[in-house]
């Protein structure tokens, strides 16, 4: 499930959530409780709203209530760095950007013909 700030960002929306507890499934696919994840808001409104998250690379699709129901991820601030409240979890969230960044430039840098 997802906290009230974080079910009813509008869609597109790109944000960071922080991982309170976690079901087994979404351990399988590496995110951990305490975790903060980079996501991206898919539909409008509350009533089950559904997230990409960026997880080791790789997007997870997440529900709210559906598929992964043991889950509570809690909204932390905007991927562009404002709305957080705590400065710690800023500059983690600032830290993940700074590295997606780098990853994306050697990527870029390394790609063959």
């Amino acid at each position: 499930m997802f906290d009230a700030n974080m079910s009813y960002l509008p869609k597109g929306h790109r944000f960071f959530a922080e991982v309170y507890t976690i079901s087994d499934k979404l351990k399988d696919k590496g995110i951990n409780k305490g975790d903060l994840i980079l996501c991206h808001m898919l539909n409008e409104g509350g009533e089950n709203p559904c997230v990409d998250m960026l997880v080791k690379g790789e997007l997870v699709t997440v529900e709210s209530h559906q598929d992964f129901s043991d889950n509570w991820f809690v909204y932390s601030g905007n991927k562009d760095l404002t709305g957080f409240i705590c400065h710690a979890k800023k500059n983690k969230a600032k830290q993940m950007l700074n590295q997606l960044a780098q990853a994306n430039r050697n990527k870029l840098t390394t790609k063959q013909d």
